[in-house]
């Protein structure tokens, strides 16, 4: 961006510096106070205003490529970090689920990322104490942080937030039980604190079904 500029007298131009001293710090917002608004500017000539827009609009094209420079440069130091942080992950198998966790030593409860079996990686809650642990999360509801009343997308897909309340999706249980066999394990809590668990040792595809019919029900 740039303008072209016109020959003005030496007094004109001094003057523009003036005012372009003046205008620095009032060039997004006029107030009452602004140099614009003054008797002395409204007396210049329009060709100077001109000049004089044109040195701001110059400077604020000059703070634009200076802060830009900084932005690319801050970029790259990012783009090398993470590249760094995936050399050091890279040949390291992520855990598909809270079993493998287990099993590799990861024993306090808490969020985890897991890797689908298509390579979508996602934060799940996982239950590392409840009857031996190892248990994925596909539902967690305890405070009412989040909204459950969802569209049929949502409940496919997943929706709310893994350190809080969050429905894993079905889609996602589906990719799960579609390379493995899982257990399904039902814990209830009434509004007193009385608990009830449901245990089912049977073939996951089975449980998907279940569930369908219970959310479109």
């Amino acid at each position: 961006m740039g303008c072209r500029r016109r020959d003005v007298s030496t007094s004109v131009l001094y003057l523009s510096t003036i005012l372009l001293i003046h205008f620095t710090h009032i060039i997004f917002g006029q107030n009452e106070h602004s140099a614009c608004r003054s008797s002395p500017y409204h007396q210049v000539s329009f060709r100077a205003r001109i000049e004089h827009q044109c040195v701001i609009v110059e400077t604020l094209q000059q703070d634009y490529e200076r802060d830009k420079i900084i932005r690319d440069t801050q970029m790259t130091e990012i783009m090398k970090k993470l590249t760094s942080i995936e050399k050091k992950l890279d040949g390291k198998k992520m855990s598909a689920d809270c079993h493998e966790l287990i099993r590799n030593g990861i024993t306090v409860s808490g969020v985890y990322p897991v890797k689908m079996p298509l390579g979508k990686i996602m934060n799940v809650w996982c239950d590392m104490e409840t009857d031996n642990g190892g248990w994925t999360i596909i539902q967690r509801r305890f405070d009412g942080s989040v909204n459950f009343k969802r569209s049929w997308d949502e409940y496919t897909f997943g929706f709310g937030n893994a350190n809080s309340e969050y429905w894993i999706g079905l889609e996602n249980m589906y990719q799960m039980a579609a390379h493995s066999n899982y257990s399904l394990r039902i814990d209830i809590w009434d509004w007193e604190n009385n608990h009830k668990r449901m245990h089912i040792e049977f073939m996951f595809q089975t449980i998907l079904a279940l569930l369908e019919i219970v959310i479109i029900s």
